[in-house]
């Protein structure tokens, strides 16, 4: 009769026991996926008075097809651009520059109207935008980078008139993703507010001091880079 004790186990059981250990570690080590938000920062009124009798319409931003993925991008070196894979945004960059827009040129008071692109047709003028980055960047110093072009295109004449870069690298203070991501949202929220006070400067300079243009419709849309 043959002892129990020394009975032998099968390899097909050891096997079985070994990959149910491994899954159940692989479960446990997962981690889980963090969404950020960013919102528009308090925008200061450019002025006050009558806005003008302009309607404005805010339409898509274009970016790099990996903003749209959803990670948040950090860049190490010169070239290299990589996404976290645990840390990701609640809406791609894009989008939140757009609904950013429409908030500062809202609160600008300089308008009559701002409404999304596909709320209304036709338009004199176009915005066309394009978010070049949207980043953290890891050097000796974290720091957050923003990088934002704007232009005027008239649609009638067919050529550019007036063109706005906003790109800053702001200092992260402190350590973590959080820190990095309100980073970015200050940066955002900056570039965009000099963005609207400099188009509203291209206006009273050059537009208001033209007749016949006090009723027409500037489009802010996107365009080709």
């Amino acid at each position: 009769m043959k002892n129990p004790s020394n009975s032998s186990v099968s390899p097909t059981k050891v096997c079985g026991v070994l990959a149910a250990v491994i899954v159940m570690t692989g479960c446990a080590a997962t981690r889980p996926v963090k969404y950020y938000q960013i919102s528009a920062l308090p925008a200061p009124r450019i002025a006050s008075g009558r806005p003008r009798s302009l309607t404005l319409l805010v339409g898509r931003i274009e970016c790099a097809p990996l903003m749209r993925d959803g990670g948040i991008l950090y860049r190490t070196g010169t070239h290299e651009v990589n996404a976290y894979q645990y840390h990701r945004w609640l809406e791609t960059p894009d989008r939140v520059v757009h609904d950013m827009l429409v908030q500062v040129l809202r609160a600008s008071g300089r308008y009559s109207s701002v409404q999304e692109q596909g709320a209304a047709i036709g338009g004199d003028y176009l915005v066309r935008g394009k978010l070049v980055d949207f980043s953290e960047i890891d050097n000796s110093t974290i720091q957050a980078r923003v990088s934002l072009a704007i232009e005027l295109y008239n649609r009638k004449a067919g050529s550019t008139v007036w063109t706005h870069t906003y790109t800053r690298d702001e200092p992260v203070e402190g350590k973590d993703i959080q820190d990095v991501v309100r980073c970015l949202e200050r940066n955002l929220s900056n570039g965009l507010n000099e963005i609207a006070a400099s188009l509203d400067q291209f206006f009273s300079h050059e537009l208001e001091a033209t007749s016949g243009i006090g009723n027409s419709t500037i489009s802010v849309g996107s365009g080709s880079y």
